[in-house]
């Protein structure tokens, strides 16, 4: 856990100092706090404290210096006084966690922790120290996700990486190990801990020249110069273009703190590197300047958006709608936003009020579509496809989504209609020839399913899904050489497709060859021991086979599944009646009977008589 220069609070009080006494002495505490001067600033900071009971910047500062002398449950009691009278102090509730988790309480501290991060969810620096809690604990597990929460919400977060990379070398993934760490120096080069776990993992590694190397850096390393260095770290892009503008960007707000557009800019060169939290940090300043500025809200929505942060994504979204109205890029994105968050109602409002203020936008038609799908209006959803294409004929997404909807509505002749326009307008998606493929198939026009299945696997030759109809097509042609070649091309793609060893059990039923039958059920089942078809026909393969113990076997045990299945008690009444139990084949063969299937005439005589 470490304590950063911001640990000490200022003052938000803004009158006169001969009004506010304890307003000055939290002042000078600060001031000889950064002198390194702790235990005289602790004075004052328990002399303003005393003097307004209820400042709580006051009774927070008097903790920092207690948990930085050391003196943790005095630091724990004063952080405990600011809570109370500032209970939505993040940062109070942060440390006092350290200072728990300083003293061994780790449980105490994670509880302090979550407080934190119920006030602000994105926090970054709880979850960092929540996860070393846990690590302190023996819950690496729980370590982890929370140095990945941390990481998320603070891409730059070198001590995360530099944990992650600790934690990867207890796992023995070395190779990602040095990743953390290699990227925990990229973003501060000064980082000195993090060249020191370089040193010692090269030095486990036997890279000894390399680990002396990162040990030197470690040792050279200027404290006074670690942030510039971090932050020249954090500059580092790939691409000379984006480093300019970052690197000149940079340079304009350093010389003028008040410059929102160059604040702007920088935010849009940190997301086009996806530098996501710098992004967002230099919009908000942007808005700190100009609280009106609503690109800055609408660009600071959307990374929100592409991050998963949907609550924040859709308070932006609104407030832009609140600003400028008739924005219908707002309300588009608003929609995006209420979709990934689940909420298909305010999903469908916003997409109409784009298309109150433009009635041509194809995507929103396009999305509101999608959303009535969700909702299983499919009528709606074809209507919305169908004014895309009014709008645009040339939508390829409109039209593979109106093929989908009829689909779904059994229109199998309108779906090919739509599919076959839309592998004109992209012939390379093969997606759509697939699905083309699979339409001609239900409705019969094999030479074409065959054909629509080919070119899809010309384009992608693992689409498993392309293989497998394939085979089945030949099949139905009764071409079961290449049946079974292309069930087991589907199944080098994707080995769970127990659908793929079924019919070939099928096919070699037909070839007449029991043993690659039985072969093939087998492999299926034992992808799911209760997939009652091939349960079923594995007992019947094993009748034929003359197997007549092992028929019994597995025909009682899809019974287990399916007491009725009528096949698998006729499997009984023949294996049992050869094995002479004619107890037994007489009660299969009556089941099977009472279900309707078609019996054999002599075995049933033999049996009953009849």
């Amino acid at each position: 856990n470490v304590l950063p220069g911001e640990a000490f609070l200022t003052s938000a009080i803004h009158l006169p100092e001969y009004r506010d006494p304890a307003h000055i002495l939290n002042t000078r505490g600060i001031e000889k706090a950064a002198q390194g001067d702790i235990s005289s600033a602790l004075l004052d900071f328990v002399a303003a404290s005393k003097i307004r009971k209820d400042f709580s910047v006051a009774l927070h500062n008097a903790g920092i210096a207690h948990g930085i002398m050391g003196q943790y449950d005095d630091a724990i009691a004063f952080l405990k006084m600011a809570a109370d009278a500032d209970p939505l102090s993040v940062r109070t509730f942060n440390y006092a966690g350290v200072f728990y988790g300083l003293k061994g309480m780790y449980e105490e501290a994670i509880q302090k922790y979550r407080k934190a991060l119920v006030i602000d969810p994105y926090y970054a620096d709880a979850y960092y120290n929540k996860g070393v809690a846990y690590g302190a604990m023996g819950l690496y597990a729980e370590e982890v996700d929370c140095y990945v929460r941390c990481i998320e919400i603070e891409p730059n977060s070198f001590r995360a990486y530099n944990n992650l990379g600790i934690l990867y070398g207890m796992f023995g993934m070395t190779t990602e190990e040095e990743k953390c760490y290699r990227i925990a120096v990229s973003i501060n080069p000064g980082f000195s801990g993090a060249y020191h776990n370089l040193g010692v993992l090269y030095f486990s590694l036997g890279i000894y020249e390399e680990a002396a190397e990162n040990f030197l850096k470690a040792l050279s390393i200027d404290g006074s110069l670690a942030e510039t260095s971090y932050n020249l770290g954090t500059v580092y892009v790939e691409t000379g273009e984006y480093e300019k503008a970052i690197e000149r960007y940079l340079e304009v707000v350093s010389a003028y703190p008040l410059h929102h557009e160059a604040y702007f800019e920088l935010g849009a060169m940190y997301a086009l590197t996806g530098q996501m939290a710098e992004a967002v940090r230099s919009f908000d300043k942007v808005l700190e300047i100009d609280p009106a500025n609503v690109q800055a809200i609408m660009a600071r929505g959307r990374i929100y958006l592409s991050r998963g942060i949907f609550r924040r994504a859709i308070q932006d979204f609104v407030e832009v709608t609140y600003r400028v109205p008739d924005m219908a890029d707002a309300y588009y994105y608003l929609g995006l936003a209420y979709a990934e968050a689940g909420l298909p109602e305010e999903e469908i409002a916003s997409y109409l009020k784009v298309l109150e203020i433009d009635p041509a936008r194809v995507d929103a038609y396009i999305n509101l579509g999608a959303a009535f799908s969700e909702k299983g209006e499919i009528r709606k959803e074809i209507v919305c496809y169908r004014r895309a294409l009014e709008l645009d004929p040339g939508s390829f997404t409109a039209r593979y989504n109106l093929a989908a909807a009829y689909r779904t509505e059994g229109l199998i002749e309108k779906e090919i209609e739509e599919l076959e326009k839309a592998v004109d307008l992209d012939p390379g998606h093969a997606e759509a020839r697939y699905n083309l493929g699979s339409s001609y198939q239900v409705a019969g026009i094999l030479g074409r399913a065959l054909e629509q299945y080919t070119k899809a696997l010309e384009i992608d030759p693992f689409h498993s899904g392309a293989h497998y109809n394939l085979g089945s097509v030949y099949g139905a042609l009764g071409d079961h050489d290449r049946e079974i070649e292309h069930y087991k091309a589907a199944l080098a793609v994707d080995p769970s497709m127990k659908e793929c060893y079924y019919n070939m059990g099928l096919a070699y039923n037909d070839m007449g060859s029991k043993a690659l039958e039985i072969e093939s059920y087998l492999k299926a089942l034992a992808i799911d021991p209760e997939f009652i078809e091939a349960r079923v026909n594995l007992a019947a393969a094993f009748c034929c086979y003359g197997k007549m113990d092992l028929a019994v076997k597995h025909a009682r045990k899809a019974l287990d599944l399916d007491p009725e299945n009528a096949s698998a008690n006729y499997t009984i009444a023949i294996a049992n009646y050869h094995l002479g139990d004619i107890v037994s084949a007489r009660s299969g063969l009556e089941k099977a009977r009472s279900s309707g299937l078609q019996v054999d005439a002599e075995l049933a005589r033999a049996l009953f008589g009849d």
